[in-house]
């Protein structure tokens, strides 16, 4: 819960939401006792270990604890955050009483030549009540690929926000800035980005692009600019909690990742009506992103292609205009409170 990432802005925000009808703790293997996020003062946060320690050599003691504090809290209802914790927490609860829940944030089809992550799908997939997806496709191939027992079901990632905090923000059509925001790993694609950006920057000298973020990458994605000479229109920063201001300034959101889940970042643009364009990469930009609508979907992994994309929309104004208006249509399947509603209906069934 201390770091910075999409599935930990959503636990904070699922968390706090269901807070106001039930008593919530937060269990965190380690690294959990100050989120990164805000979590409301009536929940409950534990960590096993202050510091990270090796899953396999302590498997059963984490297995223990799970145990001990399901049986010490009353705990009714319990959700692995990850269906590779399944492994511990379906030991722990063996013989209790307790609804269990595996919520997966991660697409099907990635880490399948992970065995760890393999066994813990298909014994989630039987012996969990339930594994939630955040995707309709997701869903589909589970049920696909596993012999599910569980019920699978797919509650979509929402939107962070319920309003906007300035109700006289417009989007800035007039912006020159493309914002990316993410992890600076292989999955997030910032490589591709900036190979693409590289390709058009110079038809377009007086626009900027943004990448937030941190990670192991980062001397890579450094390289990268030095070599391409970009220096003059990339600039990375690292994460903060002031991401709403980026968001406000940019005039396009551009996603280059290789694979997702139901990105947080997609619909955090979406919401402050930012035109997108995106690898139509599994799973979840083609299901926030209706293509010609509210953004652009680009061939997985084709950085030509992303380039000119982005082209059209940078010297297009009024296409950029058209899509920030129809961005609104897209923000009401996301609601925080229509999924907040479907968490409830299974923590209740």
């Amino acid at each position: 819960m201390n770091l910075a990432g999409g599935t930990e802005k959503m636990v904070s925000l699922i968390s706090n939401g269901l807070s106001k009808d039930n008593n919530v703790y937060i269990l965190s293997i380690y690294s959990g006792s100050n989120p990164f996020f805000k979590i409301n003062n009536n929940i409950v946060l534990y960590e096993i270990y202050n510091q990270k320690k090796s899953l396999i050599f302590n498997f059963f003691n984490i297995a223990k604890f799970v145990r001990n504090f399901v049986c010490n809290n009353d705990i009714d209802v319990f959700i692995d955050v990850d269906t590779t914790l399944s492994l511990f927490s379906l030991i722990g609860l063996i013989g209790l009483n307790v609804k269990h829940i595996s919520w997966e944030h991660f697409n099907y089809n990635v880490f399948r030549a992970n065995k760890k992550r393999l066994l813990a799908r298909r014994l989630a997939s039987r012996y969990c009540d339930y594994v939630i997806t955040l995707t309709e496709k997701d869903k589909n191939m589970w049920l696909e690929n596993e012999d599910c027992k569980a019920n699978i079901c797919c509650i979509n990632n929402p939107i962070p926000y319920k309003k906007m905090e300035d109700d006289n923000f417009i989007y800035d059509v007039n912006s020159k800035t493309v914002l990316s925001i993410g992890r600076f790993v292989e999955q997030k694609g910032f490589d591709l980005l900036i190979e693409a950006w590289s390709l058009i920057h110079n038809r377009v000298p007086d626009w900027n692009l943004k990448i937030i973020g941190s990670g192991k990458d980062q001397k890579l994605l450094v390289d990268l600019i030095s070599k391409y000479n970009l220096s003059d229109s990339v600039l990375i920063i690292p994460p903060t909690k002031d991401i709403e201001s980026h968001y406000k300034s940019a005039s396009i959101y551009c996603m280059s990742s290789r694979f997702e889940g139901l990105p947080m970042v997609l619909l955090e643009a979406t919401f402050y009506k930012i035109p997108i364009i995106s690898f139509d990469c599994d799973t979840g930009p083609s299901e926030i992103i209706d293509h010609n609508i509210n953004g652009l979907l680009c061939e997985p992994l084709n950085v030509k292609e992303l380039a000119e994309n982005l082209y059209l929309l940078m010297s297009n104004k009024n296409l950029r205009k058209d899509f920030s208006d129809k961005s609104s249509s897209i923000i009401s399947k996301f609601s925080l409170d229509l999924i907040l509603e479907q968490w409830n209906k299974i923590i209740e069934s």
